[in-house]
Order: C-alpha cells, then sequence, then structure tokens
C-alpha cells in the first residue's frame, strides 16, 4: 500500500483510502495515505491512532447519516474530531439512510 501511496503522491495527487476495521484505518495511516473515506465500525479508534491521523495530518470523510441509522451513540467522527482530525462532509451514499 505504501508504494501505490508514494506513486500517487509523486504524481500530485491525493490518496483517499475506503476503510471498514481500526487495522485498515492503521495500515492506511502509516502507508501516508491523505484521507479515510468513512470512519470504521468494528471497534473505537484508540488514542494511538488518533494521535497518528493527528500527527499525518489525516482527515476523515465522515458518514454520520449511516451510523445514525444503525442506532450507534457517539459516532467515532466526534471522537477523532475533538482531537483535531479534520472531518469532511459525506453520505457512503446509497446506504441504508443516506437518501
Amino acid at each position: 500500500m505504501k508504494a501505490i501511496v508514494a506513486a500517487a503522491h509523486a504524481r500530485d495527487l491525493l490518496v483517499i483510502t475506503h476503510v471498514h476495521s481500526r487495522a485498515a484505518a492503521r495500515t492506511a495511516i502509516e502507508a501516508d495515505t491523505d484521507g479515510l473515506a468513512h470512519m470504521f465500525a468494528d471497534a473505537p479508534p484508540t488514542d494511538e491512532l488518533i494521535d497518528l491521523a493527528v500527527e499525518r495530518d489525516v482527515f476523515v470523510i465522515g458518514t454520520l447519516p449511516v451510523m445514525e441509522h444503525k442506532g450507534d451513540d457517539a459516532p467515532p467522527e466526534s471522537t477523532i474530531a475533538e482531537a483535531g482530525v479534520a472531518i469532511l462532509a459525506g453520505s457512503d451514499a446509497p446506504n441504508p439512510g443516506t437518501a
């Protein structure tokens, strides 16, 4: 993954990684991705992962409508936003709750 991200950055391209797990988010951030396409739902973000995201200036494209539809009380976006991670708008359409 790091080689793919480096090749994209060498061409002045932004890299946004679609993640489904906390482990995938860590892998993407360690590979120098610019952003994560929505948050993972398998586990809450750890302080270490949040610190790494802040350090690497990673943004997250949130999917709050999906989380709200699933009934999650405190979406992980709120936790990481408080730590200084930029949250961009997103819907993850056409998932339930996005229309």
